[in-house]
């Protein structure tokens, strides 16, 4: 089965933390990114470029963000964060936990 990672980061911990994550992910892994990290997605994907990552591992992760850690951003952040071109859905809390329930282990970092 998959795991859901969900990411708590600021800025500066979001690289090397991403770098240790790619050690471990796997096809079909999902990654949450919870409150103000859900405004780095330019910069997460930035980041991954960088890194040498299988082509099907890189594709196969699911992304995701919160709705509610959506509408908390700063409205000229919202504006500017295009989250359909970086196929990442955006989860009510009830489909949160109904995905939590499809994993096998859950890791908050």
């Amino acid at each position: 089965m998959s795991i859901l990672f969900q990411l708590y980061n600021d800025i500066d911990s979001l690289k090397p933390t991403l770098r240790e994550l790619t050690k471990v992910w796997q096809q079909g892994d999902h990654v949450l990114l919870l409150a103000n990290t859900a405004a780095y997605i330019d910069w997460i994907f930035a980041y991954l470029s960088e890194l040498e990552l299988e082509p099907d591992i890189a594709t196969s992760i699911n992304w995701y963000v919160l709705k509610v850690d959506v509408e908390q951003l700063a409205p000229t952040t919202k504006q500017n964060i295009d989250f359909e071109s970086h196929q990442i859905k955006i989860l009510t809390d009830d489909e949160w936990v109904a995905l939590t329930q499809q994993v096998s282990k859950t890791i908050t970092l």
